[in-house]
């Protein structure tokens, strides 16, 4: 006997108590429910993967007779949400003979839902081999990351994602059709965002044509300014038009002396 772990009777000592918990009245092995593994060997040159042969545990874990599945490609027997992910792993089996283990979907005809399913592909020079058996329903991650990817994308929206574009007239078009546009893309828009408008231009032959779209904002805050503005401009005149009144009764009085 070769000495695996220790002395030699420790090891018989190791058998003894494993054959005595394998007797023991705690083990009963009629209670148990055996796991059926299902075992196909497929044409890997076939394009679809022709199915050359099926065992009996066909019927058990999927359904459907062995007899009615040999024959077939394989392909017909997976979801269509798991068809692109079977043929690249099983094309890297074809192409380089490794041991592919996955999980996929078997659709049976002769039953109402999918069966979760987990399988071995092994590759050889002749043939594909493959070990299936019955697993617990599974989600696939790629979906949860891709919703998560999808949320990132709408919370990270920022001004520099906006989209803009400037359309230039060329020299061979009228002066009335010349024109300059600001697009903002819908999906990108948010209103807390400083770009929070559009601007449009409208040139034409008078400048007077040209119209802008302003937010309501800066509109007040434009008026205010000019209000203050022309405020301003009333009270220096004022102070001039004083100080030009006081010069000119001087003026006066001097030619009155004179």
């Amino acid at each position: 006997m070769t000495n695996i772990v220790g002395p030699k009777h420790e090891e018989f000592d190791r058998i003894r108590r494993h054959n005595e918990a394998f007797l023991s009245d705690s083990w009963d092995p009629h209670t148990l429910n055996t796991e059926h593994r299902v075992f196909f060997i497929l044409n890997r040159y076939t394009r679809g993967l022709v199915i050359m042969y099926a065992s009996s545990a066909c019927q058990s874990a999927f359904h459907i007779d062995p007899y009615d599945i040999e024959g077939k490609p394989i392909l017909l027997f997976v979801r269509s949400d798991d068809l692109e992910m079977f043929v690249e792993q099983l094309d890297l089996v074809k192409s380089k003979d490794k041991i592919v283990n996955m999980r996929f979907r078997f659709q049976s005809p002769n039953w109402p839902r999918e069966i979760p399913c987990e399988a071995v592909f092994i590759g050889s020079s002749d043939g594909i081999l493959a070990v299936m058996r019955v697993c617990k329903p599974f989600v696939r991650k790629h979906l949860i990351t891709d919703r998560y990817h999808s949320d990132d994308e709408v919370l990270a929206t920022s001004p520099s994602s906006v989209s803009s574009q400037v359309s230039i007239p060329s020299p061979s078009t009228s002066s009335s059709s010349r024109f300059r546009s600001w697009n903002q893309s819908y999906s990108s828009y948010s209103p807390k965002s400083p770009i929070g408008y559009i601007k449009i231009f409208e040139v034409g032959e008078d400048d007077e044509d040209s119209k802008s779209l302003i937010p309501l904002e800066e509109e007040e805050e434009e008026e205010d300014d000019y209000e203050e503005y022309e405020k301003e401009d009333k009270e220096e005149d004022y102070e001039e038009g004083e100080g030009g009144d006081e010069e000119g009764e001087e003026d006066d009085e001097e030619e009155d002396d004179e």
